[in-house]
């Protein structure tokens, strides 16, 4: 059998969601990628950065600290 990254990115998710809901899990999973896709865009495909796309990055990125705050017990 192969070991895949999609097999270790399921194991990881399956982790998270042992202590958090599956809403918050999977709403900071899809977060992180966004984030990430913009990163990598900008770094290497040279995609043009603006005060928009830099806001939204960062409403992005706390809404998903905000998810994670509100789901500790």
């Amino acid at each position: 059998m192969h070991n895949t990254p999609a097999r270790y990115i399921v194991y990881c998710l399956s982790l998270a969601m042992r202590s958090l809901p599956l809403s918050i899990v999977y709403t900071v999973w899809v977060g992180i990628g966004m984030v990430g896709a913009v990163i990598f865009g900008v770094i290497f495909l040279k995609e043009p950065v603006n005060t928009v796309k830099v806001l939204s990055l960062l409403l992005i990125i706390s809404g998903i600290l905000g998810l994670k705050l509100s789901s500790v017990t």
